[in-house]
């Protein structure tokens, strides 16, 4: 069966929205592909190429595939060689190897959000509101693609990153060399806050795993037992994941055969509907997003706001509104390829623009720092007037 997913990583604990395919080979409907310029250039490199040794035979092959997909100028169609591949499906279902950190964009500025408990940032002395100005002495300047930079600061479990940072009220930057480390990070929790004397579940995906659906009935369950009438479902930093997975938890929201989500692509649309649940909430509901939700996230922020069935909360969200499909192929490496477009149920195409909240609220950073959550506040606090 093909997996669509809807992902895109921003963070250290992101995750997009994909489709597993079958091995690949060329369509007879496309014209071949000229390769004869490639062979050409080959015939240069391998007869006038200065070198010492053998030339690395893997590495010619993967930089002409890379090359190929990079070409169609699509950020989210990307091709992965097999290490790169089996790191980006292990981080899937929240297995990563890093530093353990979430990121943000402040006008073109690399800042931490958080580290995660316990991870190599935090032990490290990294502090929320760190500014990364170099990644292993590479000045990162203005940055528009967050991505990027997560790429660079990944890595093997057991080799090290240097950032040069300046702490908050510091004036002088420093590097901080972190051990990257094996890092888990749950898709699903939830705790309970107090608000007005009334005790409120708040529900946090983290990412949208295969098991998505197995993992939030549980909790719902959890914390319906606590309050059926109010709840907090937290999408902040969710890059995404599996297509199903947000279908999967927007069934527990939505009555069984809504529409969810269309799915686009050359020749047709394709609805697809919620499923039947053994529980669903049909209390009041806020739903807190912000830049770093995507994908996953903004199928059931989206789907939740075209049926009223809850309040967003937050800033406007990222904005990718594709489906990509993994095809993997025999020596284990894989293209993550742009196929189609998704709509919400009222058919917006959010694209680059993202979700606007029902009520739109920033993140008071400083507030954040010295621990209170002003947007989950907000949320608490409209759920209990």
């Amino acid at each position: 069966m093909k997996k669509l997913f809807v992902l895109f990583c921003l963070v250290f604990v992101a995750g997009s929205s994909y489709h597993f395919g079958q091995q690949s080979v060329v369509s007879s409907s496309q014209s071949q592909l000229d390769l004869s310029m490639a062979n050409e250039v080959w015939e240069v490199v391998s007869h006038n190429y200065l070198r010492v040794g053998e030339i690395d035979q893997d590495k010619l092959k993967y930089g002409l595939a890379r090359g190929l997909v990079q070409s169609l100028g699509d950020q989210h169609s990307v091709f992965m060689d097999p290490e790169e591949a089996n790191s980006f499906l292990t981080s899937l279902n929240g297995d990563l190897e890093g530093i353990g950190a979430e990121l943000k964009l402040e006008e073109e500025t690399v800042v931490i959000v958080n580290p995660i408990p316990d991870s190599p940032a935090e032990r490290a002395g990294i502090r929320p509101g760190d500014v990364i100005l170099k990644v292993n002495g590479e000045y990162l300047g203005s940055v528009s693609n967050l991505s990027e930079v997560v790429s660079k600061i990944r890595g093997p479990k057991g080799t090290d990153v240097t950032l040069t940072i300046v702490h908050e009220g510091d004036y002088q930057s420093q590097d901080i060399t972190i051990t990257r480390d094996a890092i888990h990070i749950a898709s699903v929790t939830w705790r309970e806050e107090t608000v007005r004397d009334q005790t409120i579940p708040v529900i946090q995906l983290a990412s949208f795993t295969e098991n998505i659906g197995t993992e939030f009935e549980q909790v719902l369950k959890e914390a319906m037992a606590k309050n059926p009438n109010q709840l907090v479902l937290d999408l902040r930093f969710n890059g995404g994941g599996y297509l199903e997975g947000a279908i999967d938890v927007l069934s527990y929201f939505l009555e069984p055969g809504q529409e969810v989500v269309s799915i686009r692509n050359q020749d047709q649309e394709a609805s697809r509907t919620s499923l039947s649940k053994p529980v669903r909430f049909t209390g009041k509901l806020v739903v807190l997003v912000n830049e770093s939700s995507a994908s996953a996230s903004e199928i059931v922020a989206g789907a939740l706001q075209d049926y009223e069935k809850a309040h967003i909360l937050g800033v406007t969200t990222f904005g990718k509104g594709s489906v990509q499909e993994v095809h993997a192929f025999y020596d284990d490496s894989i293209i993550r390829l742009t196929i189609a477009e998704w709509l919400t149920p009222q058919k917006r195409s959010i694209e680059k623009k993202g979700i606007e909240p029902d009520q739109v609220l920033e993140l008071d950073f400083d507030l954040f720092k010295g621990g209170t959550d002003n947007q989950l506040q907000t949320a608490l606090e409209y759920l209990a007037p």
